[in-house]
């Protein structure tokens, strides 16, 4: 909790300004273009400190949900460091999605768009879900759920809108839709693995 409140307080006394246009960007097509076209060294290293913040974000979320759901859990350093670690490998996943769709198609900047929605939309997610994480960490229920199904429906919400904006990339660019189909298959599939591998387990 103090890594994570250094950090935010980081992030507001030096990369306030650089935030909302990252937040902007998530909206608006023409500043996502410019913001892309001029990444600087001040918008790196906002990514770095939303990407460590993402780290802590998705380990407080996934605890308190199975704390919530699957009752106490007295969890060992290796067990909270593995959604932790399944970020991580699924970040480096989408990462060499892209690379490899750069080496397929003629069109670099569409795919350097697709790349920099998707982690945008996952860093301004973990960065949202930081509050509500932490107050259903530190409250007792009734008002605990309440934290935690808002937590959950962020991360619906975020969802649905990232598949929204791949609609809207690819009607503009009249990319057909087996394309679109193809591409959300491919940047899903760890997570489709890892969901069925769990509900084998359970």
């Amino acid at each position: 909790m103090v890594i994570t409140m250094l950090i935010i307080s980081s992030i507001i006394a030096g990369y306030a300004k650089y935030l909302r246009v990252f937040i902007q960007s998530l909206f608006y097509d023409f500043i996502a273009e410019k913001t892309l076209n001029d990444y600087s060294v001040p918008f790196i290293k906002l990514s770095r400190l939303l990407d460590f913040l993402s780290i802590i974000s998705i380990t407080f979320v996934v605890n308190i949900i199975l704390e919530q759901f699957l009752g106490s859990m007295q969890g060992s350093l290796l067990f909270l460091a593995l959604p932790a670690l399944a970020l991580i490998l699924y970040r480096i996943w989408i990462w060499l999605l892209h690379k490899t769709l750069l080496l397929a198609t003629n069109n670099a900047s569409q795919v350097n768009y697709l790349y920099f929605h998707n982690t945008l939309n996952l860093r301004i997610l973990m960065l949202f879900l930081i509050p509500t994480s932490l107050a259903a960490n530190y409250t007792m229920p009734p008002l605990r759920i309440v934290f935690i199904y808002i937590s959950i429906a962020l991360i619906i919400i975020a969802l649905l809108y990232r598949y929204f904006y791949f609609v809207k990339i690819f009607i503009k660019h009249r990319v057909s839709l087996l394309y679109y189909i193809l591409y959300l298959c491919a940047l899903e599939l760890p997570i489709i693995l890892g969901v069925t591998y769990l509900l084998r387990v359970s």
